[in-house]
Parts: structure tokens; sequence; C-alpha cells
């Protein structure tokens, strides 16, 4: 899944820990069996596209359902799918799920935390 367009999979939860802890990261959180998060797997191809300094990570969450809940109770956050989580340093700073889940959106809070909004 999504291998090849700049989003780099999670698969397992010292991976997610290592992926976090330090800078800003996007987690993405995305079902290839929902219509919605089709289109916003389009959105975050393009953040990927715009953004190439800021990584983007993307769990299944069928495949990785595990994970999936255990990041929902790490940052607690309820898990929606799609879903998509700006973090700084670990810590959640922003989050949307189904079509709140758009490259300008999550631009934006970016731009915020770089401070050049």
């Amino acid at each position: 899944m999504a291998s090849g367009d700049g989003l780099i999979p999670l698969r397992e939860e010292e991976e997610y820990d290592r992926a976090v802890t330090a800078g800003i990261v996007v987690l993405y959180k995305h079902s290839d069996r929902c219509f919605a998060c089709r289109r916003s797997l389009k959105q975050m191809r393009r953040l990927v596209e715009d953004r190439p300094d800021v990584p983007v990570y993307i769990v299944d969450v069928i495949g990785q359902r595990a994970l999936s809940s255990r990041i929902a109770e790490k940052l607690e956050i309820r898990h929606e799918s799609p879903q998509a989580i700006v973090l700084e340093d670990g810590r959640p700073v922003w989050d949307g799920s189904h079509f709140a889940v758009t490259a300008e959106a999550l631009q934006q809070e970016l731009d915020r935390l770089a401070g050049t909004d």
C-alpha cells in the first residue's frame, strides 16, 4: 500500500515510536476499503509533493489494526478513518478526519508550527 508515493508505511509500534519522537511529522491513518480514504490519500500525496521536508507516515488501519488502536491510545485521540495527525516531538498538535483531511489544512498547520503563517 502507498509505497513509491512518498508516504512512509508504519507496520510496528517500534517503528512508530522511532518515527514520531523528534521534530514535526504527519501521521495518516488509511483504509483501502473506504471511499473517503481514497479521496484523502490524494490529498496526502499532494502534501508529500508540496512539503518534502516533513515526513508523512501512513498506517493501514485494516492490516495494522493493533498498531492503529495503540496509536489512538498513546495519543488519546479517538480513531477515525481517514485521519491525519500532526505531531511535534511526539505530541499531537492537530488532527482531522474524513473530509477535514486536506493538503491545504495540513499545510496551514505546518506553516503555523514553522512560524511562517
